[in-house]
């Protein structure tokens, strides 16, 4: 059996030397993460120029809203170089929705120059009846402070929070 990691594909030597369609950055995506011939996955993307993770990374605290309710929302990002993210959702009641039971949820996600994707990964805490939801997002705005997007989930629509800590 052969492990094959992708911080050591570009140093794989061949008879003519190191592979070069695995040696340039932009060819990040096309390595992949082999334990066994048969199972490989591509490896994650490749960031793209224009969004620091510095950007992202930290805890943003809004609200959401499905089935036209208003639920209190704290997200906690850890934004990777690589373009990767992985993030702690918590819900819990809000003045005008004091019923909401409290849940958290980890999800796992990607971020570019155009956005943010975060999908659901697994339930730290979960209330009965509830669902773990994703999130769409555009860069972050008016410097950074505000996240604002999708929930795409049925019966829901939209998220807005505001960073409330830099660090993670």
């Amino acid at each position: 059996m052969v492990l094959v990691l992708p911080e050591t594909l570009g140093r794989i030597r061949f008879p003519s030397g190191p592979n070069p369609r695995l040696t340039e950055p932009r060819h990040r995506a096309l390595q992949c993460r082999c334990w066994h011939w048969t199972n490989c996955a591509k490896a994650g993307p490749v960031a793209s120029p224009g969004l620091d993770p510095g950007r992202l990374t930290g805890t943003w605290t809004g609200s959401y809203t499905c089935g036209q309710s208003k639920i209190g929302l704290r997200l906690v990002i850890d934004a990777a170089p690589d373009g990767t993210l992985i993030a702690r959702f918590d819900f819990y009641a809000v003045p005008g929705n004091p019923r909401v039971p409290s849940g958290s949820f980890m999800m796992a996600g990607t971020y570019s120059a155009a956005g943010l994707d975060l999908t659901p990964d697994y339930w730290i805490s979960q209330p009965p009846g509830y669902s773990m939801v994703g999130l769409n997002a555009g860069p972050p705005l008016k410097g950074d402070t505000i996240l604002t997007g999708d929930v795409p989930y049925p019966g829901c629509t939209t998220f807005t929070v505001t960073r409330s800590s830099t660090a993670a």
